[in-house]
This record gives structure tokens, C-alpha cells and sequence, in this order.
């Protein structure tokens, strides 16, 4: 279904200089991508883990030994 746009206004604002965030909103974000990268790397070191091959049923790392 095609859709017509009539018209379309765009408001831009461009800001030289530092990045309009506080220090705090800063430290935010830093935390946050931090906090995903390490949920990335976690994510991807199960994934390698699972996906190895084995001459044992019991995992290399020692999970399960009683």
C-alpha cells in the first residue's frame, strides 16, 4: 500500500563543542555500554563453551564434579 507524504519538517540543531550531556548522563551511558559489552563477552564465551568438542560428558571447566 503506498503511502504520500505531503510534507515533512525537520528540526535540526547542531551543538559545536563538547557533548550536550552532563557528566552524570555521561557516566550513565559508560555504564551501561560497559555493562553490555561484558553481557556480550559472557554470551559469547557460553556460546564457544557449548559448541566444543568433547572426549567426556563432564565439562572441562569443572561444573558438575561433585
Amino acid at each position: 500500500m503506498p503511502v504520500r507524504i505531503g510534507e515533512l519538517n525537520t528540526k535540526v540543531t547542531v551543538v559545536d563543542g563538547d557533548l550536550p550531556l552532563t557528566p552524570r548522563q555521561v557516566e550513565a551511558l559508560v555504564t551501561l555500554v560497559v555493562a553490555r559489552i561484558d553481557q556480550l563477552q559472557r554470551a559469547a564465551a557460553e556460546r564457544s563453551s557449548d559448541q566444543s568438542l568433547r572426549s567426556s560428558v563432564i565439562p572441562s571447566s569443572g561444573r558438575g564434579r561433585p
